[in-house]
Order: C-alpha cells, then structure tokens, then sequence
C-alpha cells in the first residue's frame, strides 16, 4: 500500500534532502521553529517496523512529496495468528 502527501509549499534544499530523516534536524530557513524535529525520524521508524519505507522528493519553490509504503498483510497476518515473539513485520508478505 503506498500513500503520497505532497504540499505546494517552499520545499526542501537538495542538500537538507538526505538529513530530513535524522532525529532532532532542522533546516536552518524552517518555516516553523516549533517543532523538535523528531516527527520524521519517527515515522520513519515505525514504517520500517513494520516492512516499509518513507521516501521524500523536493523542489524549492515548489513544495514536496512524502510517499509511505507499507505491506500488505494476508487476512491470517494478524497479531492473533502470529506464533509468540514474532513482529507482522517478519510475517510473510503477498
């Protein structure tokens, strides 16, 4: 399953691309200095936790386009169907 968020806003330098998913960044011409720069890096990790991933495209003055794909699970992929110990990120995917 893949999702796409994309914004019209000021987009991202191609040099902050490959940092926007470290914990704690920020680009220095942020709009908003609110945040802690945790959000991404966190998303991030529960996608991989789960099999899946979050890649972003930029254009400065143009905005940018987050897309977040994730398996998808056999009806019988349920925590209730997995044995002790194992993640739905290690069960089989179709």
């Amino acid at each position: 399953m893949t999702i796409a968020v994309a914004d019209t806003g000021i987009g991202i330098a191609e040099a902050d691309l490959p940092k926007v998913f470290d914990r704690f960044y920020r680009a220095e011409n942020a709009r908003f200095r609110s945040g802690l720069g945790l959000g991404l890096s966190i998303a991030q990790g529960i996608a991989e936790q789960h099999g899946g991933m979050i890649t972003v495209e930029s254009t400065p003055g143009r905005g940018s386009r987050f897309t977040v794909t994730l398996p998808l699970l056999n009806q019988v992929d349920t925590p209730e169907s997995l044995s002790a110990g194992e993640s739905l990120a290690s069960a089989p995917k179709t």
